[in-house]
């Protein structure tokens, strides 16, 4: 769905969507693919990532999981990277 189909849909300024839309990237909760019209227009659609929301509230305490859907090359990706960051971290603190 592009940035102008969600305005639409849910009543608000394209300057509205553009910040959620930039937030829930920021959590991995949406991807954007750019798009091109026949016309040669290029534009963006966003596609959810969530999987499951589970929210629980027990003895006062609230829980919240959530469920991303990832393929296995980006799980992959986030591996190497973040052992490459652990790498880095491990020869800071040898160095200390």
């Amino acid at each position: 769905m592009s940035a102008k189909e969600l305005a639409e849909v849910c009543d608000r300024s394209l300057a509205t969507i553009y910040r959620r839309v930039q937030a829930m990237e920021n959590y991995n909760l949406l991807t954007e693919e750019v798009t091109r019209d026949p016309d040669g227009t290029q534009y963006s659609e966003y596609r959810s990532e969530l999987n499951e929301i589970t929210i629980s509230l027990e003895q006062g305490q609230l829980d919240v999981d959530i469920s991303i859907e990832k393929d296995a090359v980006d799980q992959f990706a986030e591996l190497i990277q973040d052992l490459e960051q652990s790498e880095k971290q491990d020869g800071q603190t040898d160095t200390e």
